[in-house]
């Protein structure tokens, strides 16, 4: 199977099973409440291979993918003199966004065809029925991970995505970063998100999921929503 299609099957199961993200977002909620959350303990949100597919293993995986992954990486301190700009420009610190609130990050690049827009859409429809509020008992940071994003469309996102969450004052809770490269590969490897670019077809493949901090930017739950899910394919050879 080819990484395009193999990706193209990863983001029609993100946008199937809702739960997993649901599953997400309520492993944040806990994190406020200072309590661990049943439903995605440790991080483990994959789900299990269904009718007609089969688990394979990494050297199955079309080579631009054999490098994709998200690693568990627990306690882990997040280096908070990372530099970022938000999406107005402004230059920032990470530890900027620490403090006094749990913070959920995200990690996607904003011109992303498929699974980064389904995993956005996923996060704000899932945080949406809790009956916390973003900017008031915790922040979300949404990263990019392509350092060729820009500030105007960091805000394009930072708009549709709060539109779809649809609560009151989240635009001071919620923000859209982007970086240099070096930035960005200082972030992503603190988290454990391993990723690929494309050449050929000028895309990243990458996992979708969430990392939880602590005020105090350590890493508590990583719930990976998506990566699972490239690493199976439909059992066709019988038909």
């Amino acid at each position: 199977m080819s990484s395009a299609a193999l990706l193209r099957r990863c983001a029609e199961r993100v946008h199937r099973t809702s739960c997993a993200l649901l599953a997400c977002a309520l492993l944040a909620a806990s994190l406020v409440l200072g309590a661990p959350s049943p439903a995605c303990a440790e991080g483990n949100t994959s789900v299990r291979p269904g009718p007609g597919e089969v688990n394979v293993t990494a050297k199955d995986r079309p080579e631009a993918l054999r490098e994709v992954g998200f690693d568990q990486r627990l306690d882990q301190q997040v280096p908070l003199d990372i530099r970022l700009r938000d999406e107005s420009g402004r230059e920032v610190r990470l530890g900027d966004y620490f403090g006094d609130k749990p913070v959920i990050l995200s990690l996607a690049y904003f011109s992303c065809p498929m699974l980064c827009g389904l995993h956005l859409q996923g996060l704000a429809s899932s945080l949406k029925p809790l009956q916390f509020d973003a900017g008031k008992e915790f922040t979300v940071l949404t990263v990019s991970f392509d350092p060729r994003d820009t500030p105007e469309r960091a805000a394009e996102k930072k708009k549709d995505s709060l539109a779809r969450y649809g609560r009151a004052g989240a635009e001071n809770g919620w923000h859209f970063l982007t970086g240099d490269a070096d930035q960005i590969a200082a972030l992503t490897s603190a988290v454990g998100f391993r990723y690929q670019y494309d050449e050929k077809r000028g895309e990243f493949a990458h996992p979708a999921g969430i990392v939880l901090l602590t005020p105090s930017a350590s890493s508590t739950r990583r719930a990976t929503c998506a990566s699972g899910w490239s690493n199976r394919r439909r059992a066709r050879s019988a038909r």
